[in-house]
């Protein structure tokens, strides 16, 4: 789901009822330059925050919420290389090629892995140009990423035929405040099944529209058990 321009404040609450502001400064240990997020953060080391039922990464909060806006097209590169910092101050709009850029020039790493393999520039064998835009690492290797999104789309077509006759049968999860979850296809990371909240009942959690997919496993673990609703 494409990030949305309206400021946190406009997308709802945390679970706490709390602004993502409060939630953020009572979250972060500021006794240093750094904001240090001391909560959740992703396998990749970026802080986490929920918001509305959606799961955001929290310098992107943080910077809509301090400053405003991300510009579309726009990801945020942090000037102090210190992933979980959501110090607003330390965050700035750039585009995917010049934060690839600054990481590489910075500390040889993009992605948080020496950037080795192909180089920038040169053409994948199935003829793709591999550019800062067409990139990602594996091991390490610089690879193309188009070819990566083909084995993907691949490889969750396979999965959904395989998981066909068990996704058909449950319509939707209900969690504990009543909310409804529906199935929205298999994460291909970990090959569970997606869930999205078309509808929130708190009028506070409504936010702009179905909420960012989570797996059936990151529901449960932030809403507790879900009731399997069958067709």
């Amino acid at each position: 789901m494409p990030q949305s321009s309206q400021t946190p404040e406009k997308r709802g609450r945390g679970p706490s009822g709390q602004t993502p502001a409060q939630i953020i400064l009572r979250m972060t240990d500021r006794s240093g330059e750094c904001w240090v997020w001391t909560g959740r953060k992703n396998p990749k080391g970026y802080a986490q925050i929920v918001i509305a039922k959606h799961q955001r990464t929290a310098h992107r909060v943080s910077y809509e919420t301090f400053i405003g806006p991300i510009p579309e097209g726009l990801e945020i590169d942090h000037l102090c290389r210190v992933r979980h910092c959501v110090n607003p101050a330390h965050l700035e709009p750039v585009t995917h090629q010049e934060n690839v850029r600054r990481a590489i020039a910075a500390t040889g790493m993009v992605g948080g892995k020496p950037a080795g393999g192909m180089r920038l520039g040169e053409t994948c064998r199935a003829g793709h140009v591999v550019d800062a835009g067409n990139s990602y690492l594996r091991r390490g290797l610089i690879r193309c990423l188009t070819c990566r999104r083909e084995q993907n789309r691949l490889s969750a077509a396979r999965a959904r035929l395989a998981s066909s006759a068990e996704a058909s049968s449950v319509k939707e999860y209900v969690d504990r405040d009543g909310d409804a979850w529906v199935p929205d296809g298999i994460d291909d990371a970990t090959r569970e099944t997606r869930l999205v909240c078309p509808k929130p009942q708190a009028p506070e959690d409504a936010g702009d529209g179905p909420s960012y997919p989570w797996t059936l496993s990151e529901v449960q673990s932030a809403f507790g058990p879900l009731k399997a609703v069958t067709a």
